[in-house]
């Protein structure tokens, strides 16, 4: 996978706590990336 690809695609203001994992756990913090579906037929081949 490209890094470059997931990089430019990084939506900071949609980024949430995932309600699954409980408060205070380092892995709340969630990152949402988005990709044109161009984009993945090219890096996930």
């Amino acid at each position: 996978m490209e890094f470059f690809a997931l990089s430019r695609g990084r939506d900071a203001n949609q980024d949430f706590e995932h309600p699954g994992v409980p408060e205070g756990h380092v892995l709340r913090r969630h990152c949402l990336y988005r990709i044109t579906a161009e984009e993945w037929a090219r890096i996930a081949t």
